[in-house]
């Protein structure tokens, strides 16, 4: 498509852009994560290719197999576990670093970790689509996702995962969530989880609500 006329869901564009990395910086994308994204932000769980482990749920069942400690996505397997599009495994401690990191402009523990103008980019939609869908780069955008829930603000990303991660950054309630969780375990065919992924963000903000109200 022309620039700004459509968007389609793809992973090869995040794939590329793992390769235009490695290229760059003439080392390997898990190598430059741990490095640049994962030690900073002490998410220390957070990495490719982890192995088995009791700490980690399965992934999928394949050819009678269930795989522990590797990634389900085919594409990112073929590439040895590491790509731009997925292999990440992590738990919630960590990815609320990343969430804190974000709500507070690029900073974490006293430390500027992004400028906030790379942030401001997340939060600013570069697509409008049919039934005010927007799109920034990497994530959706606002109430147009019927997936976020009825009570988060307009300036909201949202970003879902395949195998059932999801997670969202409201910026203007200065409040994040993610939920970490297989809906593909033991097969790709259970959607269950999919169709209660607002019902469980709304869930989320009520008990908020409470919160506040309590204390």
């Amino acid at each position: 498509f022309e620039p700004g006329f459509d968007v389609m869901h793809t992973d090869l564009n995040f794939i590329l852009l793992g390769f235009i990395i490695e290229k760059i910086y003439n080392d390997s994308l898990d190598v430059l994560a741990n490095e640049y994204i994962f030690k900073p932000l002490n998410m220390d769980n957070t990495c490719f290719n982890p192995g088995d482990s009791i700490l980690l749920g399965p992934t999928e069942c394949i050819d009678n197999k269930i795989l522990v400690g590797k990634v389900h996505d085919p594409k990112t397997r073929f590439l040895n576990g590491v790509s731009g599009t997925s292999g990440l495994f992590t738990n919630i401690s960590d990815i609320s670093n990343f969430i804190t990191m974000v709500l507070h402009d690029g900073f974490y523990n006293g430390k500027k970790y992004l400028d906030s103008s790379v942030i401001d980019m997340w939060f600013t939609p570069l697509f409008i689509g049919e039934d005010y869908l927007r799109k920034t780069i990497g994530w959706t955008y606002g109430k147009s996702s019927s997936m976020v829930c009825k009570y988060c603000s307009d300036n909201t990303i949202y970003h879902s995962g395949f195998t059932g991660c999801h997670m969202f950054i409201d910026r203007d309630n200065d409040f994040g969530f993610a939920l970490l969780s297989n809906r593909i375990h033991p097969t790709s065919c259970n959607n269950l989880l999919i169709d209660k992924r607002e019902e469980i963000n709304n869930y989320v903000y009520e008990l908020l609500k409470k919160y506040d109200e309590i204390y």
